[in-house]
């Protein structure tokens, strides 16, 4: 037999059931498997290269955008730099956001993660389980008002990306002060933030100048300075709690290289 035909064939046994004697058949074994594995192969591979050159990529990214700013020295930044606007956006409030919680605090944390969520992570909802326990905030489904609506799970992804993983800020309410800024319910049975009709509202009325006048980094830190000046209705003097003057926002670069918004003082 051709050695060519050897090789394509396979030696089968099975007993003869006239002579008892062993008898031998050759049967060709299919090759269909071999194109099915080079494939296999070959997608492996590609594979391989795509997540290699991703990283290369990601590392070459970093180093151009971020190298200079972390290096350690403090270096001033173009207050009209992408990454800068970002982040101000960010983190800016308004002068009655300001009244509403002048303090760095969770409150204020959640209420900055909601205000940065997608225009799609919002949805119609219902009243259903509302206890009315914001002061100025209830839900009474009429033809005027229908609730909306976001997942929990949104504002917890959010505030990881805004304040860090494991930043130990919990699930309450979203609402500034007096104000009828917020006015979320959260409803925990249900995983979601519900938004209440505001019945009453602050009669001081308050507006800013805010500009901000310089960005530096340090190390692993950027640096946004804010002047702000205050005014207030009908020339009422401004609440305690509003100074004008520089404030400062801290940003800091996390191991997913990633700015998280660290604090907001008040520099006078």
């Amino acid at each position: 037999m051709n050695n060519q035909i050897k090789k394509d064939i396979a030696k089968v046994k099975f007993d003869d059931p006239n002579n008892n004697e062993p008898s031998i058949v050759y049967q060709k074994v299919s090759n269909k498997a071999t194109p099915l594995l080079l494939i296999v192969i070959l997608l492996l591979g590609g594979a391989c290269y795509y997540w290699y050159n991703t990283d290369i990529t990601r590392k070459a990214y970093y180093e151009h955008h971020y190298s200079p700013i972390n290096s350690g020295d403090t270096v001033d930044l173009g207050l009209d730099s992408t990454l800068v606007i970002q982040l101000y956006n960010m983190a800016k409030t308004t002068a009655t956001e300001d009244f509403g919680n002048p303090n760095f605090d969770n409150n204020l944390k959640r209420y900055l993660a909601f205000r940065n969520l997608s225009h799609n992570s919002f949805y119609e909802s219902n009243c259903n389980l509302f206890d009315n326990s914001m002061a100025n905030f209830d839900c009474v489904e009429d033809d005027s008002f229908r609730p909306d609506a976001f997942k929990d799970t949104d504002l917890a992804n959010m505030l990881n990306v805004m304040f860090g993983q494991n930043n130990g800020i919990d699930h309450q309410n979203i609402t500034l002060g007096g104000t009828c800024l917020g006015g979320y319910e959260y409803i925990a049975s249900r995983g979601e933030y519900v938004k209440g009709k505001c019945t009453r509202e602050s009669l001081l009325t308050v507006s800013a100048d805010k500009k901000l006048t310089k960005a530096t980094s340090t190390g692993d830190k950027i640096y946004l300075t804010e002047n702000v000046r205050y005014f207030t209705n009908n020339g009422q003097t401004n609440p305690e709690s509003l100074k004008d003057g520089d404030y400062v926002y801290t940003f800091r670069l996390d191991e997913n290289f990633n700015y998280i918004y660290e604090s907001r003082e008040y520099k006078g």
